[in-house]
């Protein structure tokens, strides 16, 4: 009669080794921890990753202690004797049937085995997706940190540019706003002697048409005898001239008649130096030649 040698401690070994294929995983565990903060998006599934191999880690320390290994027994040791009772209890066929419950275990257990090994590939697929998605997050982050810092060092690039030019500008409208303040000023004291100058000779003539009148009883302030050659009157500026003779002056307006006999009167004070010049030297006429337009 054939004896089987299988205990019921051995077969617990078994299963307990067998779980303890996981252990392989943990490895992954403190790489997942340190990537899985590079990237908030990936926390939350990074997380739960790591509970459920907490949890398992936390069920091979449990099923190592009943398979009666130590906590700080080496892997490669429980690997080598997870080995041998996979070896020796590898075909389930080989018990004698009137072990039914011990092929019924031996069928649980290469069943859990065949499912952790898929769930074992499957968490690590899962862990390298993590990593990579990871690594791709950061370079995104990165690719977007680099170009953000391109922008912002082209906008103070050109802020900087900006400012430069302002200054530029300012300090050369500053220098034309001096300038053109140099020149007013100048113009201002230029219009000021001309018109200081431009009053004495209008008191000087107001003073000897005065002698004149005074000496020729009033002879300037009337109208004047066709006697006085027709001669060119211009303004100030220079700008207004007109072939006429005078005819009269009177209350400091001198009155011309045109060569089409028009007559037109122009104030003394608006006429050129030399008209009024001319105006002065009337006061010695020939046969009195302005007299009162009284007469």
């Amino acid at each position: 009669m054939f004896v089987c040698r299988f205990g019921v401690r051995d077969v617990v070994r078994l299963s307990v080794l067998v779980a303890t294929g996981m252990l392989s995983v943990l490895a992954c565990d403190s790489f997942v921890k340190a990537q899985g903060q590079a990237d908030a998006a990936l926390l939350s599934k990074l997380r739960e990753t790591q509970d459920g191999w907490r949890r398992s880690l936390e069920e091979n320390r449990r099923l190592k202690q009943i398979a009666g290994f130590d906590e700080s027994t080496p892997l490669t040791e429980i690997e080598a004797e997870r080995k041998r009772l996979v070896t020796r209890f590898a075909d389930p066929q080989g018990v004698p049937e009137d072990q039914v419950n011990l092929r019924m275990l031996l069928g649980f257990v290469a069943a859990k085995a065949e499912d952790l090994s898929k769930r074992n590939a499957a968490m690590q697929a899962d862990a390298e997706q993590s990593v990579a998605l990871s690594k791709a997050s950061a370079e995104r982050r990165s690719q977007m940190a680099a170009a953000t810092g391109a922008k912002e060092e082209k906008l103070r690039n050109d802020i900087a540019a900006l400012n430069q030019k302002y200054a530029e500008d300012r300090t050369e409208w500053n220098k034309r706003a001096e300038s053109l303040a140099q020149k007013l000023a100048e113009t201002q004291r230029q219009y000021a002697d001309l018109a200081e100058k431009h009053a004495k000779e209008i008191a000087a003539l107001q003073a000897a048409l005065q002698r004149s009148a005074e000496a020729k009883g009033g002879a300037l302030n009337g109208p004047v005898k066709r006697t006085l050659p027709i001669r060119k009157w211009t303004d100030m500026t220079g700008q207004f001239s007109v072939q006429a003779e005078i005819v009269g002056v009177e209350n400091n307006v001198v009155t011309l008649q045109r060569t089409d006999g028009k007559r037109i009167q122009i104030p003394i004070a608006n006429l050129s130096a030399a008209d009024r010049e001319y105006i002065s030297s009337l006061k010695e006429l020939p046969g009195a030649a302005i007299q009162s337009s009284k007469e």
